[in-house]
């Protein structure tokens, strides 16, 4: 521990002597050429000097700029790898670079100086400033090459880390296998059909293991129709979270079917996919509110909602009651993740915002838990009563809403076991 403190003090000590022998070099190269040039060419040098250094600055630019973070970003890699050797060839193969670059931008400043003055400058004298800046050309460019190097070992190794890692989940995103949206014109007609009468959905025998092995689901059945709640329970690490993967076609089961169906009986059907997942709303149990103000809120899924509708859907979701009583009504502003209010209230508006979108089918995933029972049973009931066909799936680790439920599937032993009365009382009592 005490090497480490050291050896990073001595990286931050070493750097600061570094600027500090690059700011004494500077001085003496100023103290030595000013003089001579206010003799040789009087009080206008100053002015020619400062002529002189804008060609200066862009050579410098050119030369050597950006190589103290370009080396500083290589080394830090290098070590956050713990590759030191390497980092070591780094700084060498640098210095080289920085070298030859800085040589060749001196060469042309100071052979050229009579040419860039006259032509480009349209000042002859500028030249004796040109030719005493050269050298500082080089100099600047082997410095910046040490600073990136030693500052590539001490404060740049956490900024690669992160890069790195930041690095490895773009790529994991770009290498996601594509998702197949041929059915987006099958599924578009379908709802256009028969969304005034409502959907549901239908999944039989699936079984679902992940990549690493873990079986989850073995002929696993789930079926919820237009104006029913259907609950899914469970302890964590069941399949609660697996399952509306599934139902979003985020996952894709081994075997079994999964349909989205409507009509007389449920006999027509389309399969799902990634297309179907535009017949939903999906309201998770984190705060998902954005800044701006409650109607912007909502509007995020309906541009075109007029305020009664928004007032119609803050009153579904229980919300209204306490909207109504601020000064600005739904003009009101969210902060940021629902900053200014409670976390019960934001999932209320999270669950306002997904009726007003009228998707047929309601995912509410533990997205009344920051409720009191009584709230939450009335949030339920107000969905049951609404005069739109929606169907309505939850997922709670509460069971005291499970008596207003239609059907109560518990997910034990990688299935969906539909609970009797008797067993939802008991875990009510028990709860």
């Amino acid at each position: 521990m005490g090497k480490k403190k050291k050896s990073k003090g001595g990286s931050f000590l070493m750097q600061g002597s570094i600027l500090a022998a690059a700011g004494i070099i500077t001085k003496i190269i100023g103290a030595v050429y000013r003089i001579p040039m206010l003799n040789i060419m009087g009080l206008k040098g100053q002015g020619y000097y400062d002529m002189a250094f804008q060609v200066y600055s862009i050579a410098l630019i050119i030369s050597s700029y950006s190589l103290p973070v370009a080396v500083s970003k290589l080394v830090s890699f290098k070590m956050a790898a713990g590759e030191r050797k390497n980092a070591f060839r780094v700084l060498k193969a640098s210095l080289i670079i920085a070298a030859l670059s800085g040589v060749t931008i001196m060469v042309i400043v100071f052979f050229g100086a009579e040419a860039i003055a006259e032509y480009l400058m349209g000042a002859k004298m500028s030249c004796y400033s040109l030719k005493v800046l050269a050298p500082g050309l080089l100099i600047c460019a082997i410095m910046a090459v040490f600073r990136g190097y030693f500052q590539g070992l001490g404060t740049m190794i956490p900024t690669a880390i992160s890069l790195t890692i930041s690095a490895g989940r773009l790529m994991d995103i770009v290498e996601m296998p594509q998702e197949d949206y041929s059915q987006d014109k099958e599924v578009r007609g379908f709802a256009k059909e028969y969304r005034v009468e409502g959907m549901g959905l239908k999944m039989e025998n699936l079984e679902y293991t992940y990549h690493n092995g873990t079986n989850v689901f073995e002929h696993a059945t789930v079926e919820a129709y237009p104006h029913e709640i259907v609950a899914l329970v469970g302890p964590s690490g069941e399949g609660k979270t697996t399952m509306l993967r599934l139902i979003l076609s985020l996952l894709r089961p081994q075997s079994g079917e999964a349909w989205i169906c409507a009509g007389e009986n449920h006999e027509q059907k389309v399969e799902m996919s990634p297309s179907t997942r535009c017949l939903f709303s999906y309201v998770p149990q984190g705060n998902t509110m954005f800044s701006g103000t409650i109607a912007e809120n909502l509007r995020n899924v309906k541009p075109e909602a007029t305020d009664d509708e928004i007032i119609e859907a803050l009153k579904l979701a229980c919300a209204w009651e306490f909207v109504e009583k601020l000064p600005d009504g739904i003009n009101s502003m969210v902060k940021e993740r629902g900053g200014g209010f409670s976390e019960g209230q934001a999932q209320r508006l999270s669950i306002a915002r997904a009726l007003l979108r009228k998707s047929p089918i309601l995912l509410l995933d533990e997205a009344t838990s920051a409720l009191d029972v009584a709230t939450e049973r009335k949030v339920l009931k107000n969905i049951m009563t609404d005069t739109y066909p929606r169907t309505c799936i939850v997922t709670t680790h509460r069971p005291t809403v499970l008596n207003i439920c239609d059907r109560v599937y518990a997910i034990r032993k990688k299935r969906c076991k539909v609970l009797g009365q008797d067993e939802i009382n008991q875990m009510v009592r028990d709860f």
